[in-house]
Parts: structure tokens; C-alpha cells; sequence
């Protein structure tokens, strides 16, 4: 099922307010969002595919980081995760294979997962309508990483729903008193359909010229490239 915004909606990083120029969706993991900031386009790239993904930011920051799939475990990285988005757009994948459990703490059944014996995600799922309302993402010490609160489903077509409120919330590992709050607010939420063209153009690692810090994540570790 592949949905995009077709108008409306804004994201604020950092406390700016962005535009939501395009937003495209194809789970699990093919991802592409691009902020504006009129009268510059293109200002926040934030994408993935079953391989990679990435995150652009100019020309402030100009910064360019990127990783693959196969090199993460842990929910550490860019500060705004294209996977975080995705299970904050509520279309993340609970892998079977994984060491997971199920407990109840008050109106929430929680969903707790474990990687190598530390926990390294919690799912809060609302017992009224067994919606996702929160996500918590930890670091291989245990600490929350980040958190996503979501709210206000929409149907986008039959018995596929998508929150068009998610607030995520990433701890700078140096001073957690200083989080880093991405607000995605989302209008007109639609299914859609795109050509092998659009395809290779909203799902491919962008190019990196033109940015003056270009990071590689391995594993949460940032590396110059």
C-alpha cells in the first residue's frame, strides 16, 4: 500500500517550521520526504529503501548522513531516523524472529523487544482501538533513545490506518536536557500509485554533492566520509 500526502501539513525540527512538500510511503521501508522552507525547496530530504537511508539537511546545517539497514541494530543514528518515521507513521514490522514480549499496564498492552537481552523498543498499543499510541526506542545501555507519540488516525483505505499527528522526541546522548522534537502534522492522507520512473527517483540514495558534512552511520556510529 503506497500513500503520499497531497497538500497540506508541516513538520517542525529544531522549533522551524517546515512545509511538507512531499511525502511518499511504501512500507516497510521505502520512504521519501522532502521539507520546504519558501522560498527554498528542498531543505530537508529524509528517505529510505530495503537497502538505506538518509537524511539531507541545507543549507544551514548542510549535512548529509546515511547508513545501511544491514549495519543498524540499535535505535541510534541521525537524529531524525527514517525508520522512527516510518513506525511513527504507524507501518513498522514486528520481526517474529525477534525476542519479544507482551505485558498490560493500564489502558496499554505493551509490546517489548529485545535485542541480545537489553530492550531495545517498547510498543504501547491503546486496549480500545489496539492502536499504536506510543514507541519508545532505546540504546544498547538501556537508555530511551527517542519516543513517538501518535494520535489522530485516518483511514487511508479499508481497514489501513495512519496517524496524521506524530511528535518524535530523540535524546542527545551528551545533554538529554536538550531534545531534539520532530513534529509531523499530516492533511489529505491518500493512496496512490507511481511508474518505475517516480520509483527510481523517490526511493534512491541521493546524490551527496554539494554538502560540506557527509556522514556514514555504522551501527550508531558516525563516520566522516
Amino acid at each position: 500500500m503506497l500513500f503520499r500526502v497531497l497538500s497540506g501539513g508541516e513538520v517542525k525540527p529544531k522549533g522551524e517550521q517546515l512545509t511538507v512538500q512531499q511525502l511518499w510511503v511504501d512500507p516497510p521501508l521505502d520512504v521519501y520526504f522532502q521539507g520546504d522552507k519558501p522560498p527554498l525547496s528542498k531543505v530537508m530530504l529524509l528517505g529510505s529503501n530495503e537497502n538505506e537511508f538518509w537524511l539531507a539537511i541545507r543549507p544551514k546545517d548542510s549535512l548529509y548522513c546515511w547508513g545501511k539497514w544491514s549495519e543498524q541494530e540499535f535505535a541510534e543514528g541521525p537524529l531524525i531516523n527514517p525508520r522512527t518515521l516510518l513506525e511513527a507513521l504507524g507501518i513498522g514490522e514486528v520481526e517474529t524472529e525477534r525476542d519479544w514480549s507482551l505485558t498490560n499496564e493500564g489502558p496499554y498492552d505493551i509490546l517489548t523487544k529485545r535485542e541480545r537481552g537489553v530492550i531495545s523498543k517498547k510498543i504501547y498499543i491503546f486496549s480500545c482501538d489496539y492502536r499504536v499510541r506510543k514507541i519508545e526506542f532505546f540504546d544498547p545501555q538501556g537508555q530511551v533513545a527517542a519516543v513517538a507519540e501518535l494520535d489522530r488516525y485516518e483511514q487511508v483505505s479499508e481497514g489501513f490506518f495512519v496517524p496524521a499527528l506524530a511528535k518524535v522526541t530523540t535524546y542527545n546522548k551528551r545533554d538529554r536536557k536538550k531534545p531534539l522534537t520532530f513534529t509531523l502534522d499530516l492533511q489529505r492522507i491518500r493512496p496512490t500509485k507511481v511508474t518505475e520512473q517516480q520509483r527510481n527517483y523517490l526511493f534512491r540514495l541521493p546524490p551527496r554533492k554539494g554538502y560540506k558534512n557527509v556522514i556514514r552511520i555504522i551501527n550508531g556510529k558516525w563516520v566522516d566520509e
